[in-house]
């Protein structure tokens, strides 16, 4: 249990800020001063009057995002040792902080803020030896193969969570998962603690992230571990200009729990950001276990899965606990235990940089009740590495395994089912079909296990596009160029065929090198 203040006993303010709080859904900046010799500093915000909710977090000078703690109404202790949990640690540099006020919801449209800042030239908090640097951690596996995790939890670092990065860390070993991700609610401060609790626990990855946490939606930026602004709205920040930072730092961005419109129990968890679908790299198409929520998240996600598909999107399919409590509450409506759904990546090894790969390529199954639901494989011959597979055809063999009675595999091409369910024997089936690429554009292709009319474990899409025509480049007939480049550069298929004919064009003529 976190202590209300977590400094000393508070004396009276070195400094007070007051005024009118920004409109609902806003921003506000508030500048302060913060004196050279300052060794920590503690923000105690008063809250608004009763019903509206008010967000809070800290930028040093330059930028430099220092932590969130939501409307966790807990005051912020910072030092360059030691911090209060959802801030960072880090040098106390004289000269203009700020404080970001977020207001999420406003039913009297109107209140006041009141501010106190504490300045004090001795730490109150022990330093926290395990604070530094985040450091990826080498591969926990080497070898390649499906791995099992959660890519939705929260720790004491999220404003609205209570378990520890180590009690997260435990619960995923007890359930079995081979990787976490954290998914703090916009801070990083996380990050300064992961490669220490990570030695700690070497059994399982803790994969970095954040949950970008905005008032118009929620996303999942797998793999970050710097800061990206969620303010949006305020200082002109747009959503695409931070999905475009996520890109940057090579993590991927998927919006959680898009459907999920409760009003004030959960503001802005529906989304809402008018961008570019194609930007978006994946989806959680179910949020806590199917077993605790039934289909209502799942009816909502699936559609819009399909709707982006349809708009030119390529997202892969995630499943998230959204777990606040490290793996000790039951199965309920908004609250369901890590592993609950499971996504299984295939990965060329147990690390972050594999698991990125894995989603890029979209090799990802999810059992949307958890660990225990049938295991689905879809393989593709000829073989991919990407989204989308260029060739002229396809051939599709699906394997599910671990099923129970009654359950069926159910084929999809383009949201459509593609033909009758296939029933599963003894709960094991492998089925093989064939796709053909179409002549203009592209189709998809996935499968899906259901049992009573619902699916259980569903795996991404494959997209199947025809080979692009064979490319002539500028090298063409310069012999000097190794390898030869005379219409045979190209990533299809259709390579060697053209190889073949250039070859036996130059036979027939008996020239020197191939015609162009």
């Amino acid at each position: 249990m976190i202590p209300l203040l977590l400094g000393a006993a508070l004396a009276a303010p070195d400094l007070v800020l007051e005024g009118p709080l920004p409109a609902e859904g806003a921003f506000a900046f508030l500048p302060f001063e913060l004196p050279a010799g300052v060794a920590e500093l503690e923000l105690v915000h008063t809250d608004a009057p009763e019903g509206i909710a008010t967000d809070w977090g800290l930028f040093a000078p330059e930028g430099d995002f220092r932590g969130w703690n939501g409307s966790n109404p807990r005051p912020a202790v910072v030092g360059a040792d030691a911090a209060s949990p959802g801030y960072r640690t880090g040098p106390m540099t004289p000269g203009t902080w700020e404080i970001l006020l977020g207001v999420p919801n406003d039913p009297y449209g109107g209140g006041t803020y009141r501010v106190e800042l504490h300045f004090r030239d001795t730490p109150t908090l022990p330093a926290d030896p395990d604070r530094g640097a985040y450091v990826p951690a080498a591969p926990l596996l080497d070898v390649p193969g499906w791995y099992a995790g959660d890519f939705h939890v929260h720790s004491v670092h999220s404003g609205d969570a209570r378990p520890t990065l180590d009690e997260i860390a435990t619960a995923a070993e007890q359930v079995g998962l081979d990787f976490v991700e954290i998914s703090e609610h916009d801070t990083t401060a996380h990050l300064q603690l992961l490669s220490a609790v990570q030695a700690r626990h070497p059994g399982v990855l803790l994969v970095p992230g954040i949950e970008w946490t905005t008032y118009r939606g929620h996303a999942n930026a797998i793999g970050i571990t710097d800061h990206v602004p969620f303010h949006v709205g305020a200082r002109g920040l747009r959503a695409d200009e931070a999905i475009a930072q996520v890109h940057a730092q090579g993590g991927l961005f998927a919006p959680t729990h898009p459907t999920l419109a409760l009003g004030d129990l959960c503001w802005g968890c529906a989304w809402a950001h008018e961008v570019d679908v194609v930007t978006l790299d994946g989806l959680e198409v179910q949020t806590t276990s199917l077993d605790g929520t039934g289909t209502a998240l799942l009816a909502g996600a699936l559609p819009l899965w399909e709707a982006w598909c349809d708009a030119g999107a390529h997202p892969t399919a995630l499943g998230g606990s959204d777990d606040h409590t490290g793996g000790t509450t039951p199965v309920v409506f908004a609250n369901s235990p890590l592993g609950s759904p499971t996504t299984l990546v295939q990965a060329d090894a147990l690390s972050t940089e594999a698991l990125l790969a894995g989603l890029r390529a979209g090799r990802t199954v999810v059992k949307l009740g958890g660990p225990d639901d049938p295991m689905l494989e879809l393989v593709t011959d000829p073989p991919r590495d990407a989204k989308v597979l260029r060739a002229a055809e396809v051939r599709f063999t699906a394997t599910v395994t671990g099923g129970a009675p009654g359950d069926v595999l159910e084929l999809i091409q383009d949201g459509e089912p593609a033909g009758p369910s296939l029933p599963l024997e003894d709960g094991t089936l492998t089925h093989t079909w064939v796709v053909q690429a179409p002549d203009d554009g592209e189709t998809r292709v996935r499968a899906q296990v259901l049992r009573d009319g619902l699916p259980r474990t569903l795996a991404s899409y494959v997209w199947v596009r025809a080979p692009d025509p064979v490319d002539v480049g500028p090298d063409c007939c310069k012999p000097e160029v190794d390898p030869p480049a005379c219409g045979c550069r190209t990533s299809t298929p259709a390579a060697p065929l053209a190889l073949l004919a250039l070859m036996l064009l130059r036979v027939r003529r008996g020239r020197g090198r191939p015609p162009c």
